[in-house]
C-alpha cells in the first residue's frame, strides 16, 4: 500500500467508527496537537542552536570541553580493582 492509500483507509475507518461529526472534531484536535508539537520542536531547536553557538570552543578540536575533565578522567585510569585479600587487611 502506498502512503496516501493508508491515510485514505484510516480516514474511511474513522468515518465508519466515529461518524462524520466526531471524526471532524477528532481531526481538528489532531491538527492542533501537530501544530503545537511543531512549534515546541522549533523552539527547542532554536534554544539548542543558541546554546551551541554561545558555548566556548576548543581551538584544536573545535568542541566545547569542560575544564578539568581530562584530569578527572586520568585519575580514574590509575585505579586498580581491589582484591579480597586487600579488603580483609
Amino acid at each position: 500500500m502506498a502512503f496516501g492509500t493508508e491515510i485514505l483507509f484510516m480516514l474511511m475507518l474513522g468515518l465508519v467508527v466515529l461518524g462524520p461529526k466526531r471524526l471532524q472534531a477528532m481531526l481538528g484536535h489532531v491538527v492542533r496537537a501537530k501544530a503545537e508539537l511543531e512549534n515546541a520542536t522549533r523552539g527547542i531547536k532554536s534554544h539548542l542552536r543558541t546554546d551551541f553557538d554561545a558555548a566556548p570552543r576548543n581551538e584544536k578540536t573545535d568542541r566545547s570541553v569542560e575544564p578539568g575533565i581530562k584530569t578527572r578522567l586520568s585519575g580514574l585510569r590509575n585505579l586498580e580493582p581491589e582484591t579480597e585479600d586487600e579488603t580483609l587487611l
